[in-house]
C-alpha cells in the first residue's frame, strides 16, 4: 500500500475552493485567487512542480499576463504583468549570490557606492608595524580583505522572462529588472548561481548561438562558448575548435547538476541523427555587493575567472558591447521608455558582432563528453525531455544514467556515465526502451532516483537494477469525496477507465498522470522504506548480490509490502529474504496497489492507526485481506547467496552493536540472523542467539552439518577484536563488505554506490583502537592526539562518541580527556571544540578585527526606565543624553568594581547638566555688586563648561556598539549655572560668551558625541550620515563629522555628498571633513582625497601663488590633513610642499591679518613630521640632508655673516619651536646624535638667556624623543635634563635664582615630564607614575607661593601651563587605568572655576584620559600613536575658547589614532560572562624576559612586547595564550583582548567565591571520587538544599538541577529507592569534583551493571561491552599511571565491585540444577526447549549471559574440545587435560589467550566425567 492517488486535478468544489481561498490569503504576501481565476479566458497556461526546499510540493505556473506559485491548494505568491505589455516565455527557479549585510542598505545610492567601492578598491597600502603599531597593523590586513560588512549567501530566486525584459524575485523581497537581448525559449537552474537561457529559433540569425548563461542580474547575460580542450571521453578523441555551440546543435534538454556531478550537461541534436552531450562549466566572479529593488545603476560584467578547464582552455570572447545590464522598477513611463530604446537595438547588438571576434566574452564553457548516431528514425527534439537517475557514489568516482526521451520516436535514450576522481568521464553506449513517456522519479529504492516508463501498451513500469522493469498497477477512487460513515467507497482502476496517455510533473516521489480523457490525477510512490534497518539491510545486501539477485530480492520485498501479513517494513524485507533464499525467481511480482486506493485506505491499512485507542470511536475505512502467500519453512537446500547475505548481514549487526541507539533495531536483525546462520554456520547462529536469546528456534539445532565452507568457522565479533587490539593481541583481519565479491566470486550489484558504507563504524573504530595502543608511538598524548584527529576526520562528533557503548567509549573518552588537559597549541577549532576545550577554540578562530563588542548582556532595567527612553525617542528631546552614559554592558562593573568613580567622572565631564558651584561669602556686598560677582562666576563656570567636551570625547569613545536608523542625539550645551546657597539658576547676560567660543563648543561637543559610536559599527553608511545632517550646517554637525572620520565611518560619506557638505564652505564643516576624511585614510595615499585636500590649500597645488580666497584654518585643515594621508611614506614631493610652507610668510588668505598664521605654519611642520616619520636609516640621503640644514635654519636662524638680501622671509620666532617638532618627528625614536645636537639645549646658563622660555619646553621635549631609548621613570632623569648650574639653586632660598633661568627650569621640567609621559604612554608603570606625581605635586604648591607682581604673574602662568603638561604626561602613563591618586589630583584642578581655558581643557583631557573609553582602551607608543599624541596635546594651550592663533583646536581629538584596546579581559565561554582571572604574563624587551601576575581585567603592555599570558588557576582549565609563537592566538588577542576560559564543575567564579570556601572540592566528603562503591555517601552532611544552592550558583543549564530534584532526593521510603538517590548523589559529587558531569548517564548503567549484574539490565553484549572497560583499564595505556586510581573517568573500584557483583550472581546460577541442565544439553548440541526446563521468562537472558560472561565457546568448538580432553585423559592427569582444554579453546576461536573462566571450565568437565 505505498501509492496514494490523490484527488483529480479538475475543477474544485465550491467548499473545497472556499479553503484554498482562505489558505491562499493567509500564506501569500499579495492577492490571491484560484487557478481558474488566474488565467484569462483563452489563455494558454503552463507549469512546472518541483520541490521546495523544505520538501514540500511547489508548483510554478503562468500565463501569459500572470505568475502564481502555490503549495498544495495555496497560492503563496502571485505576480501581474499586465502593465507591461509583454507576454510572459518562460519561468523558472534559481539561485543567486546575495551580499547580506549586517544592517540593510538604506538606498540605491549607498548601494550603487557599494559597489563601485568593491569593483575600484582603495588602495591599500601595507602599514609598516613599527611606524603604526599591531592593532592598526590587523586592521588595515583586515581592509585589504573582502568587506566585513557583509557575506555572500546563496539566495533561491524566480526567474521570469518577458519579450524585452526579465524579473528575478529573490526569497528574501530584493528583486532586479533585466534587459533581455533575445526572446527566452526556455532556461534552467544553473549551479552553484545563475540560470542557462536558450533563445527562441530566429530566421534573421539561424547560425547565432543558442545558449546563454545569467549568473548575476546586475551583469551581462553572455554565451556559452565551446571549450578549445582534447575530449576526455572514453568513446570520441578528437579535438573541437568551433568558437562556440552554433545554432546548428539544437538543444534538446539540460540536464541539471545533480551532487557529486561537478557540472550540468547539455544535450544538443545535429540533424536527425547525431545526439552530443556537452559539459557546462560556469566563469564566475566573485558576487556582486548586494543592491535591492531601488537600484538604478547599471554594471558591466567583472573580470572572470579561470573554470576547471584551464590551463588547456582557450575561450573565445563575446562582445563587450552588450550591455543588458539590470534596471530599476521605476515608474510605468520610464521603463517604458527603456523598453522602446532597448527593443530596437539589443538584438541588433548581439548579433551583429562576429562571432569570431577577439573581443568576444562567454559567459560558460562547453566542452564535448561523448557523441553518437541514432538509428534512422524520426528524432525530434521537440517535446524531448532530459533527466538524471540512478545516480551512485563511489570509491573510484560517480556514477550515473542519462535518460534522453523522444515523443516523436516514442523511445528512450539511456546513457552510463562515469565521473572518475582523476578528471575521466566514460560515457557507454546507449541503450533504447520503448516508452510514450518516461520521467525520473523518486520514492522506489532508498536514496535513489529511478524512471518511470509509460510503455506502448499504455502499462507503468518502472526501470531500476540496470533499466530492469518492474510493473505498476495504479488504482484510484472513482469518487472525489471519502464516505467516513461507514462502509466501503465505490472504486474503479484508472486502466478501467482511460488508458493513460501520459505523464508528467514529476516531483520526488509524486507525478501526474493524463487519462485518454484528458484527466489528470496526481499520484504519490510510497515504496521507499523510512524505517533506517530495512535501509541499512538493503544497503549490505548491495555487496551481497549480483544485480539479477538483488532486483528479485527487491521484487520480493514489493510483493510482500502488498500483503497484509507484514507488520514493518522490516517483516516484509525478512519474509521477502527467505523467500528468495528458499524459492528463487518462484513468480514474477507486481507492484500492485488495488486494495488501496487512496490516502485514506492507505491509513487504514496501518496497524497502529487501527490499534490506536482514541481512534477507536471513529468510522474506519474498510480493511481488505488480499490472499497471503504463506513462506514454506526452511529445506536443506541453499542458494548461492545464503553466504555472502549472511556474512553482510553480520557485520551490519555487528556495527549494530556499536550504536546504543540501534539496540531496538539490533534485536530485531538478531532473529534473522540466527535462522540465516542455522544452515550455513551453526557458531554464528550460536553468536546471534546469545544476543537475542528470545529468537525463534534460536538454541535448537545447534550442531547442524549444513556448513558453508565459503564463510569462517568463528563469526567476527567486534567486541573481541576491540579486546585484542587493545591488548595487542594477535587477532584476524576485521572483513569489509568490499571484500565479499571477490571472496565469494561474484560481480556485485552496488546499486547505492560502494562510497556509502553502512558499517563504517567498525572499520573506525578499529583504525582508532590502533592508534590508541600503537607500539611505535610511547608517548600517550601523541597517541591521544592522533586518534582524536583520526576521529574528526572521519566526522565524529561528541554525539557520536555518546552513541558508542559505555566500554568501547571509555578509550576515546580517556583520549579525550588526556588532550583536554594538554591540548596541541596548533589545533584547529573543531578539533578544542570535539574535546571540550571552547575556550581554545575560541582562541583559535581567526575574525575579523575589530574592537571588542560588549560581552555580556545588559542588565535588565525598570519599566519606567524603559517608558522614558522611549519617551525621549519619539520626542526626540537632546537634553534626555547626557553623552556620558557607558554603553558597554557589564564591563564597567568588573574593570572597577562597586566604587564610584565612573559616577565621578561623569558627572564631571556631563555638559548638558546644569551645575551647582557655590558662591563665597559675600554677606557685605550690594545687590548690584551681588549680580556682578554673580556673572563673573558664571562666566568663568561657562568657561570650564566649554571645555568639557573635550575631555568627555576621550571618556565615552567607543561606548556604543549599536545605532538606530532614527536621529542620532547629540547632547546640548548647558551654560546655566545654579548657585548655593541662593539655589537660583542664573544665565549669562547675552554678549559675554561669543559666538566663536559656542562655536567651538559645539564642534568639540559633536565630536565628543561622534566619538561614542564604536568604529566596530556597521549601519553606518553615506544615507545614515545625510539622515543627521540638519537644515543649515552648524558646529556641532561639523564636529559630528570629524569624529566619523577619526573613526574611518566618513569613508562610506559618497562623493556627491561630501561635496554638498563643502559646496556651502562653511568653515567648521570643511575643517570636519577634511581632517575627518584624512584620519580614516591614514597613511593610505589616497590620490583622490589628495585632489580634495590641494582645493582647499593653495600650498598643494602646482602653483600655490593661486588666490582660492581660503579661510587660513581651512588651509591649516588640508595641510594637517596631507600628513595624515602620507603618514610614514617618506613622499618627498608632499615632504618639501610642508617643508615649504614652515616659513612662508604671506599665504593666501582673505584674512587681512593673518591672525592664524603661526596655526597654519605649526600644521605645516607637523605634517612634514608625520611624512617624514622615523627616518632611521643609518646614513641620510642628500634629500634628507637638505631637509635637515633648512631645518636647522628655521631653529637657530642664519649666521649673521648672511647677507640681508640673501636671507630667506621667515620669522625665526614663528619656524623655531616649528621646526623643532618636525625635527622630532623626522627622526622619532632614531638614535641619532646629530640630529639631538641640533635642538640640545645650551650647558652654560648664560645660553639660555638667548632661548625663549617655551622654546626650551619643545627643544628639551625633541631630544629626548630622538634618542627614546635614554627616556628613563626617575626622576634623575628629569634633572639630567635642566643645566646643573639652575638645578642647584632652584628650590633653595638662601640662594638667588634669576626670574629668566627659574622660568627655563620651568619650561624644561614640563618638556622633560611629557617626553617621559610619551615613553611609557598606556603602560601604568609606577615608577613613572610616582615621578610625574612627584613633579606634579611640587609645581602644585609653587603656584601656590607666587606673589602678585607683574613677574610674579608671568612666574605663574608657566607654573600653570607645566602643571597643565605634567597633568597630561601623568594622564598619558595612567591612561585607561582610573587611577584614584590622579583621579583626586585632577578633580581639584577641575574645580578652579579661576582657571582660564586652556586648564579646563588640560584637566579635563587628563580626566577622560584616566578612564579612556571607559577604561577599554589606552594608547600605544608606535611612531603613528607618538606623532598623533604630540600632536593633539601639543603644549599650547588656548587662553580662550575661540583662540586658533598658534594652534587648529581641531587637532586636538587626533589622539584617536593613538589608541589601542588592551585592557584584557576574560570570559567564561559557557556563560558568556566577564569574570575576574589571575594570569601571568610574560613580557620581554629584547634583552631579558619578566614574569609579573595580574588579575584580569587589566591593562597589558604592548603586544610586541607579550610572548605569552598563562592562565594557571585551579577553578579553570590551564590555558597559555603564545603571543610570539602562534598567529592564532595573536590575531586573536587582537581582535576581541579576550581570554577564553572555561570553568571546571567543581567551582565558583571569583565573584560568587573569593575565598574559595564555597567550592565543591573543599567541602567534607567531596574529596574521594569512589563514591559509587562506598556507603560513606550516606553520612555526608550535605543538604539536599546546599546541593541545589551550588548547582544554581554554577549557571549551568537546568539538567543538574533537575537532577538534584528528581534523582538525588531522599525522600523516597523505599530502601531500594533510597539506595539509588544515595548513589546519585555520590555520583554527582564525584563528576563535580572530577568535571566529567558527561558520564552521568554512563553512571547510571554502572548503577544497573552493579545492582543487577544479569539480564534483563544489561544485555548480554553489555557484559563484553564492560569487560573491554576492564581490559582498558588494565592495559598500558597510560604508563605514567597519569589517570590511574581516582583521576579516570571509570574508577577501577567500580570496575571490580560490577565483575565481583557478576561473578556473586554467577555463583549463584552455578549452583542451580536447571542452568546444570541448560549447560549440559548445550555443551551436547541439543536442543533446548523452555517447556521441558520450565524455566522463568528470564531464563533465556540469563542462560545468554552466563555464556557470555563465562566465556563458553560454541557447542562445535565444545564437541572438540571434550574429544581433544577424551585423548588427553588417557595418557595424562586431568588437570594437565583442562589446561590443554583451557589453551584449545583460545587456539580454536583464533585468539591468543582464553576467555573461557576456570569455573565455568570444571562444571563442562564434571560434566563430561559424569556423562557415559
Amino acid at each position: 500500500m505505498r501509492f496514494a492517488v490523490n484527488t483529480p486535478c479538475s475543477p474544485a468544489s465550491t467548499l473545497l475552493k472556499t479553503h484554498q481561498g482562505a489558505l491562499a490569503s493567509s500564506a501569500s504576501s499579495s492577492a490571491t485567487a484560484p487557478e481558474s481565476d488566474l488565467l484569462r479566458r483563452g489563455d494558454a497556461i503552463d507549469r512546472r512542480v518541483s520541490l521546495a526546499p523544505n520538501g514540500a510540493e511547489e508548483e510554478l505556473a503562468w500565463s501569459r499576463t500572470r505568475v502564481a506559485v502555490s503549495v498544495g491548494p495555496a497560492i503563496v505568491r502571485q505576480y501581474n504583468f499586465e502593465n507591461e505589455n509583454e507576454e510572459v516565455q518562460f519561468a523558472c527557479w534559481g539561485n543567486l549570490d546575495y551580499m547580506r549585510h549586517t544592517s540593510p542598505p538604506t538606498n540605491a545610492a549607498s548601494e550603487a557606492a557599494t559597489a563601485a567601492s568593491s569593483r575600484n578598491p582603495l588602495p591599500m597600502s601595507t602599514l609598516d608595524p613599527r611606524a603604526f603599531g599591531p592593532f592598526a597593523s590587523a586592521e588595515r590586513e583586515d581592509a585589504r580583505k573582502p568587506s566585513r560588512t557583509g557575506q555572500s549567501v546563496n539566495v533561491r530566486a524566480l526567474f521570469v522572462f518577458l519579450r524585452v525584459t526579465g524579473r528575478v524575485f529573490l526569497d528574501n523581497g530584493i528583486d532586479y529588472v533585466i534587459s533581455l537581448p533575445f526572446i527566452v525559449r526556455r532556461a534552467w537552474p544553473m549551479y552553484p548561481r545563475g540560470v542557462i537561457l536558450e533563445r527562441a529559433p530566429t530566421f534573421r540569425h539561424p547560425e547565432a548561438p543558442w545558449l546563454f548563461v545569467l549568473t548575476d542580474p546586475l551583469a551581462d547575460i553572455l554565451p556559452i562558448g565551446k571549450a578549445d580542450i582534447p575530449n576526455r571521453s572514453s568513446v570520441l578523441g578528437h579535438r573541437d575548435f568551433h568558437p562556440m555551440l552554433s545554432g546548428v546543435e539544437r538543444v534538446v534538454g539540460i540536464v541539471e547538476r545533480h551532487p557529486p556531478l561537478a557540472f550540468p550537461i547539455a544535450v544538443t541534436i545535429n540533424g536527425r541523427s547525431k545526439l552530443t552531450f556537452w559539459r557546462i562549466e560556469g566563469k564566475y566572479r566573485p558576487p556582486t555587493p548586494a543592491r535591492g529593488n531601488n537600484s538604478t545603476t547599471s554594471q558591466q560584467a567583472g573580470p572572470t575567472t579561470q573554470s576547471a578547464f584551464a590551463p588547456h582552455l582557450q575561450p573565445h570572447l563575446a562582445p563587450q558591447n552588450m550591455a543588458w545590464s539590470a534596471l530599476s522598477p521605476r515608474t510605468d513611463l520610464s521603463l517604458a521608455m527603456d523598453k522602446m530604446a532597448l527593443a530596437g537595438r539589443v538584438e541588433r547588438d548581439i548579433f551583429n558582432a562576429s562571432l569570431t571576434s577577439s573581443d568576444i566574452q562567454s559567459g560558460a564553457l562547453v566542452g564535448k563528453l561523448y557523441s553518437c548516431e541514432l538509428p534512422e528514425t524520426n528524432w525530434i527534439e521537440t517535446g524531448a525531455t532530459t533527466f538524471l537517475f540512478d545516480a551512485q557514489d563511489h570509491a573510484w568516482g560517480f556514477y550515473c544514467r542519462i535518460g534522453v526521451h523522444f515523443p516523436s520516436a516514442n523511445a528512450l535514450v539511456s546513457f552510463e556515465l562515469q565521473q572518475h576522481f582523476d578528471g575521466r568521464y566514460c560515457v557507454a553506449q546507449p541503450q533504447f526502451t520503448h516508452a510514450r513517456a518516461a520521467i525520473p522519479l523518486n520514492g522506489l529504492r532508498p536514496l535513489s532516483r529511478d524512471v518511470l516508463i509509460l510503455k506502448p501498451d499504455h502499462s507503468l513500469a518502472f526501470l531500476a537494477f540496470g533499466l530492469r522493469e518492474l510493473k505498476l498497477s495504479l488504482s484510484a477512487n472513482a469518487d472525489d469525496g471519502m464516505d467516513t460513515r461507514g462502509g466501503n467507497a465505490s472504486r474503479g482502476s484508472i486502466v478501467d477507465r482511460s488508458k493513460v496517455v501520459q505523464l508528467r510533473d514529476p516531483a520526488g516521489p509524486s507525478f501526474t498522470t493524463v487519462l485518454e480523457d484528458g484527466t489528470e490525477r496526481r499520484v504519490t510512490v510510497h515504496v521507499e522504506t523510512k524505517d533506517n534497518l530495512t535501509r541499512d539491510c538493503f544497503a549490505v545486501l548491495a555487496f551481497a548480490l549480483t544485480q539479477q539477485a538483488a532486483f528479485d530480492l527487491y521484487r520480493g520485498y514489493i510483493s510482500e509490502l502488498n500483503t497484509d501479513m507484514a507488520s514493518d517494513d522490516f517483516e516484509s524485507l525478512r519474509r521477502a529474504i527467505l523467500r528468495f533464499l528458499d524459492d528463487e525467481l518462484a513468480e514474477s511480482a507486481v507492484v500492485d496497489c488495488s486494495a488501496v486506493e487512496s490516502p485514506w485506505d492507505a491509513l487504514g491499512t496501518c496497524l497502529g492507526f487501527r490499534n490506536d485507542v482514541a481512534l477507536a470511536n471513529l468510522v474506519q475505512p474498510s480493511l481488505v485481506q488480499p490472499k497471503s502467500r504463506p513462506i514454506p519453512a526452511a529445506t536443506e537446500r541453499r542458494t548461492s547467496h545464503l553466504a555472502p547475505m549472511l556474512f553482510a548481514l553480520h557485520l551490519l549487526g555487528e556495527d549494530y552493536k556499536l550504536n546504543v541507539n540501534k539496540v531496538r533495531d539490533l534485536g530485531r536483525l538478531a532473529p534473522l540472523l540466527v535462522r540465516l546462520a542455522r544452515g550455513a554456520r551453526p557458531m554464528w547462529a550460536d553468536h546471534w542467539a546469545r544476543m537475542c536469546p528470545h529468537a525463534p528456534d534460536g538454541w535448537r539445532d545447534t550442531l547442524s552439518s549444513g556448513i558453508t565452507d565459503a564463510i569462517p568457522h568463528d563469526p567476527p565479533d567486534i567486541f573481541a577484536h576491540l579486546r585484542c587490539r587493545l591488548l595487542q593481541e594477535k587477532y584476524p583481519q576485521w572483513p569489509t563488505l568490499a571484500m565479499l565479491p571477490a571472496l565469494f566470486a561474484y560481480e556485485a550489484s552496488l546499486e547505492y554506490g560502494s562510497a556509502r558504507d553502512p558499517v563504517r563504524r567498525s572499520h573506525e573504530m578499529l583504525a582508532l583502537y590502533s592508534l590508541l595502543t600503537d607500539p611505535a608511538e610511547r608517548a600517550v598524548n601523541a597517541r591521544s592526539e592522533k586518534a582524536v584527529m583520526a576521529l574528526l576526520s572521519c566526522g565524529w562528533t561528541l554525539d557520536t562518541v555518546a552513541e558508542l557503548p559505555v566500554g568501547a567509549a571509555t578509550p576515546i573518552r580517556e583520549a579525550l580527556r588526556r588532550c583536554q588537559q594538554s591540548p596541541p597549541p596548533d589545533w584547529p577549532v573543531e578539533a578544542y571544540t570535539f574535546i571540550g576545550r571552547d575556550d581554545l577554540a575560541k582562541m583559535a578562530q581567526t575574525e575579523p578585527v575589530g574592537p571588542r563588542p560588549a560581552m555580556v548582556p545588559k542588565r535588565r532595567r525598570r519599566v519606567q526606565q524603559v517608558v522614558d527612553d522611549m519617551r525621549a525617542g519619539i520626542l526626540m528631546d537632546v537634553r534626555h543624553s547626557s553623552g556620558v552614559d557607558l554603553d558597554i554592558g557589564g564591563f564597567t562593573e568588573i574593570r572597577f568594581g562597586q566604587d564610584r568613580r565612573l559616577q565621578e567622572v561623569a558627572r564631571i565631564l556631563q555638559s548638558s547638566g546644569v551645575p551647582t558651584v557655590a558662591m563665597p561669602n559675600v554677606a557685605e556686598i550690594s545687590e548690584h555688586d551681588l549680580a556682578r560677582e554673580h556673572q563673573n562666576l558664571v562666566l568663568r563656570v561657562c568657561e570650564r563648561t566649554l571645555a568639557i567636551p573635550l575631555g568627555r570625547a576621550l571618556f565615552t569613545f567607543g561606548t556604543v556598539s549599536s545605532v538606530l536608523r532614527d536621529a542620532y542625539a547629540i547632547p546640548r550645551m548647558e551654560y546655566d549655572v545654579r548657585v548655593q546657597p541662593e539655589n537660583t539658576v542664573i544665565t549669562a547676560e547675552a554678549g559675554k560668551i561669543t559666538l566663536e567660543s559656542r562655536a567651538w563648543a559645539e564642534f568639540h561637543n559633536g565630536v565628543a558625541a561622534g566619538l561614542r559610536i564604536s568604529p566596530n559599527v556597521e549601519a553606518i553608511d553615506s544615507e545614515w550620515i545625510v539622515s543627521n545632517r540638519p537644515g543649515d550646517l552648524t558646529p556641532q554637525h561639523a564636529g559630528f563629522l570629524f569624529a566619523l572620520g577619526l573613526t574611518g565611518h566618513l569613508k562610506n560619506l559618497l562623493t556627491w555628498h561630501m561635496f554638498k557638505y563643502l559646496t556651502p564652505k562653511h568653515d567648521l564643516t570643511s575643517v570636519g571633513i577634511l581632517l575627518g576624511a584624512s584620519a580614516g585614510h591614514l597613511g593610505t595615499r589616497h590620490d583622490r582625497l589628495m585632489a580634495l585636500l590641494s582645493v582647499h590649500a593653495p600650498a598643494l597645488l602646482s602653483d600655490p601663488k593661486v588666490d582660492l580666497n581660503i579661510p587660513l584654518i581651512i588651509q591649516a585643515s588640508g595641510i594637517s590633513g596631507m600628513g595624515l594621508v602620507f603618514m610614514a611614506t617618506r613622499d618627498r614631493s608632499k615632504a618639501e610642499v610642508a617643508l615649504r610652507e614652515i616659513g612662508y610668510s604671506r599665504v593666501m588668505s582673505p584674512d587681512s591679518v593673518q591672525e592664524n598664521r603661526d596655526a597654519y605654519s605649526l600644521s605645516a611642520g607637523l605634517a612634514f613630521g608625520m611624512i617624514m616619520l622615523g627616518t632611521r636609516s643609518e646614513s641620510l640621503s642628500p634629500a634628507d640632508q637638505k631637509y635637515v640644514q633648512e631645518l636647522r635654519m628655521y631653529i637657530q636662524g642664519l649666521p649673521p655673516s648672511t647677507e640681508r638680501s640673501e636671507r630667506p622671509p621667515f620669522d625665526q620666532n614663528v619656524t623655531a619651536p616649528v621646526a623643532t617638532i618636525a625635527l622630532a618627528l623626522m627622526f622619532l625614536k632614531s638614535e641619532r646624535r646629530e640630529a639631538a645636537d641640533i635642538v640640545a639645549l645650551p650647558t652654560s646658563v648664560h645660553g639660555l638667556d638667548s632661548i625663549p622660555p617655551n622654546l626650551l619646553l619643545l627643544r628639551t621635549l625633541a631630544k629626548s624623543v630622538i634618542l627614546w631609548s635614554e627616556i628613563r621613570h626617575s626622576r634623575e632623569w628629569v634633572h639630567s635634563q635642566v643645566p646643573r648650574d639652575i638645578l642647584q639653586t632652584i628650590g633653595k632660598p638662601h640662594l638667588m635664582i634669576k626670574d629668566s633661568h627659574e622660568l627655563a627650569y620651568y619650561h624644561m621640567v614640563s618638556g622633560a615630564c611629557f617626553a617621559l609621559g610619551l615613553r611609557y604612554a598606556g603602560s601604568a608603570r609606577e615608577e613613572a607614575k610616582e615621578t610625574l606625581l612627584g613633579f606634579f605635586d611640587q609645581f602644585n604648591k609653587r603656584a601656590g607661593e607666587t606673589g602678585g607682581g607683574f613677574e610674579q604673574r608671568i612666574k605663574r602662568a608657566a607654573i600653570q601651563d607645566g602643571l597643565n603638561l605634567m597633568a597630561i604626561s601623568l594622564a598619558l602613563v595612567m591612561a585607561g587605568s582610573g587611577d584614584i591618586p590622579c583621579l583626586r589630583r585632577f578633580r581639584v584642578m577641575h574645580g578652579q572655576t579661576s582657571a582660564k581655558y586652556g586648564s579646563h581643557v588640560a584637566a579635563h583631557m587628563a580626566i577622560g584620559l584616566l578612564f579612556l573609553g571607559g577604561g577599554k582602551f589606552t594608547l600605544g607608543t608606535s611612531d603613528c600613536a607618538i606623532a598623533c599624541l604630540i600632536t593633539a596635546f601639543f603644549p599650547r594651550f588656548p587662553r580662550s575658547s575661540h583662540e586658533n592663533v598658534s594652534y587648529v583646536q581641531a587637532l586636538r581629538h587626533i589622539w584617536v589614532l593613538a589608541l589601542e584596546p588592551r585592557c584584557l579581559i576574560s570570559c567564561d565561554v559557557d556563560t558568556n560572562e566577564l569574570v575576574h582571572l589571575p594570569f601571568k604574563l610574560e613580557t620581554s624587551d629584547g634583552r631579558s624576559s619578566t614574569i609579573s601576575e595580574a588579575i584580569s581585567p587589566a591593562l597589558i603592555p604592548e603586544l610586541d612586547k607579550i610572548r605569552t599570558i598563562t592562565v594557571e588557576s585551579d577553578r579553570y582549565w590551564p590555558i597559555v595564550v603564545d603571543i610570539a609563537g602562534n598567529d592564532h592566538h595573536r590575531t586573536a588577542l587582537l581582535r576581541t583582548q579576550t581570554i577564553f576560559v572555561k570553568r571546571k564543575a567543581g567551582f565558583l567564579t571569583y565573584d560568587a567565591n573569593s575565598k574559595g570556601s564555597k567550592g565543591i572540592v573543599l567541602r567534607p566528603g567531596s574529596s574521594n571520587a569512589a563514591v559509587i562503591s562506598t556507603p560513606y555517601v550516606a553520612n555526608l552532611t550535605w543538604t539536599q538544599y546546599e546541593l541545589q544552592n551550588f548547582i544554581q550558583s554554577l549557571k549551568r543549564d537546568h539538567h543538574l538541577s533537575s537532577f538534584v530534584d528528581l534523582v538525588c532526593r531522599r525522600s523516597a521510603s523505599h530502601p531500594q529507592d533510597r539506595l539509588f538517590h544515595v548513589f546519585a548523589t555520590g555520583m554527582l559529587l564525584e563528576s563535580l569534583t572530577l568535571d566529567k558531569l558527561h558520564m552521568l548517564h554512563p553512571h547510571i548503567l554502572f548503577y544497573k551493571a552493579l545492582h543487577h549484574p544479569l539480564p534483563p539490565a544489561p544485555h548480554a553484549f553489555t557484559l563484553s561491552d564492560l569487560a573491554l572497560a576492564t581490559a582498558f583499564y588494565h592495559h598500558e595505556f597510560f604508563p605514567d599511571n597519569s589517570l590511574a586510581g581516582t583521576t579516570a573517568l571509570i574508577t577501577t573500584n567500580t570496575l571490580a565491585s560490577i565483575q565481583h557483583a557478576q561473578r556473586v550472581a554467577i555463583e549463584e546460577l552455578r549452583g542451580t540444577t536447571a542452568l546444570r541442565q541448560m549447560v549440559q544439553r548445550y555443551t551436547q548440541g541439543e536442543n533446548l526447549p523452555e517447556s521441558n526446563l520450565k524455566l522463568s521468562e528470564e531464563a533465556w537472558d540469563i542462560f545468554a549471559a552466563y555464556l557470555v560472561g563465562e566465556g563458553m565457546p560454541a557447542p562445535a568448538v565444545v564437541r572438540e574440545l571434550r574429544q581433544a580432553a577424551d585423548e588427553s585423559r588417557v595418557r595424562d592427569s586431568e588437570s594437565v587435560a583442562r589446561l590443554l582444554v583451557h589453551m584449545a579453546s583460545a587456539r580454536l576461536q583464533g585468539y591468543d589467550k582464553p576467555a573461557w573462566k576456570h569455573a565455568s571450565l570444571s562444571d563442562i568437565f564434571s560434566s563430561w566425567t559424569a556423562a557415559p
